[in-house]
């Protein structure tokens, strides 16, 4: 558990760090796309940022300077204007990115007002590789569950297991 928590808390951090950049502050939107493609990790993750109304102003999946994609609702704007950052999503089976993400949100504020969000969308797969690094006994199992218990990452058969409810006896 700790390692997955330095991964998701890697993840915090560098939305933490790109949510007081300089150039968002200005609406340099280049300036910001230039500092979140140096800051997404390799894994396969992305950032985006989203003004209010959904639309996409900076995403890091798509080259420099292609068209973004069509606007997308902020996902649940209240719970993120509610609660402290990092807002962790349960897992999105149908992403537009044809695999299963987990999605972290950070709230960009200006004078305690929600003014972007910002996100980084983390490939089920990286947290696949957790459990990979871990070498763990065989006997062990290990899994990362969302808020509705559905499995988003699991050591051992994650292909059948991930996307469906965990057990009752777990």
């Amino acid at each position: 558990s700790l390692v997955m928590d330095r991964q998701l808390g890697q993840a915090n951090a560098t939305l933490h760090t790109l949510a007081t950049s300089q150039a968002l502050v200005t609406g340099d939107f280049t300036e910001f796309d230039r500092q979140a493609r140096a800051a997404v990790p390799s894994d396969g993750s992305w950032i985006s940022l989203r003004d209010m109304s959904g639309r996409q102003l900076v995403n890091t999946r798509v080259p420099t300077g292609a068209p973004l994609p069509p606007p997308v609702p902020v996902i649940d704007a209240k719970a993120l204007a509610a609660s402290p950052p990092p807002y962790v999503s349960n897992l999105i089976m149908n992403a537009p990115a044809g695999f299963p993400i987990v999605a972290i949100d950070y709230p960009v504020r200006r004078d305690g007002k929600m003014v972007y969000d910002l996100a980084m969308a983390l490939p089920v797969s990286s947290l696949q590789s957790v459990f990979a690094d871990q070498k763990l006994p065989a006997a062990w199992a290990a899994a990362v569950i969302d808020r509705k218990g559905v499995i988003v990452a699991r050591s051992h058969n994650p292909v059948t297991s991930v996307g469906h409810k965990v057990q009752p006896a777990f």
